[in-house]
């Protein structure tokens, strides 16, 4: 900045302020006009879960041939197995048991280290469980709803072929290649 410009700048701003005006810098306002509009957006798109709206739209639109099992219940194949949803006003759980695959604990625990989005466990029956929840007490923007339900049949895929066994599942869900932000490898790190 020239010593000429800086000088300008000076006395026009001390001219605001003997006049009794406020200046306010270009970026503030920019700023204030961002976080508004993000507001805005925001308050149009996300989805408070007072009902099975959303859920049984998004499944429907996965085409993921779901049931409703009981209120707040759902199910839908991925494959051989199963997935039941557990859903309430303030969150909802997902949970395969992978009947038929047996895995020891130190298995289990590599995958909890590696994995990102669910957590496995060994049920009381002794399969392995894969569980993943969704907090929605302050909302849901639909297409991270939608997200969360592909980030978890990715996860089965990959839960199945970690333990040598294929997923006898065909859905055009599993033709992408959702994009991991942190590694351009595709899904395979999550």
């Amino acid at each position: 900045m020239s010593k000429m410009s800086f000088i300008g700048k000076c006395l026009f701003m001390r001219v605001f302020f003997m006049a009794g005006l406020t200046l306010i810098p270009y970026s503030s306002i920019m700023l204030t006009a961002e976080i508004t509009q993000a507001q805005n957006v925001s308050e149009e798109k996300i989805v408070t879960f007072g009902s099975s709206k959303l859920l049984e739209e998004t499944l429907e639109s996965l085409e993921l041939g779901y049931q409703k099992l009981d209120n707040g219940v759902y199910s839908f194949p991925i494959g051989q197995y199963k997935a039941i949803v557990f859903h309430s006003e303030k969150d909802i759980q997902l949970y395969i048991e992978f009947t038929g695959i047996r895995v020891t604990l130190n298995e289990i625990n590599e995958w909890n280290k590696n994995k990102r989005f669910s957590r496995a466990y060994i049920n009381e029956e002794g399969n392995p469980v894969l569980a993943a929840d969704l907090d929605l007490e302050a909302g849901v923007y639909p297409p991270r709803f939608r997200r969360f339900i592909i980030i978890i049949i990715f996860l089965v895929k990959e839960f199945v072929e970690f333990h040598g066994q294929p997923l006898l599942w065909e859905h055009p869900i599993l033709e992408k290649t959702l994009p991991n932000k942190r590694h351009d490898k595709g899904f395979s790190c999550l």
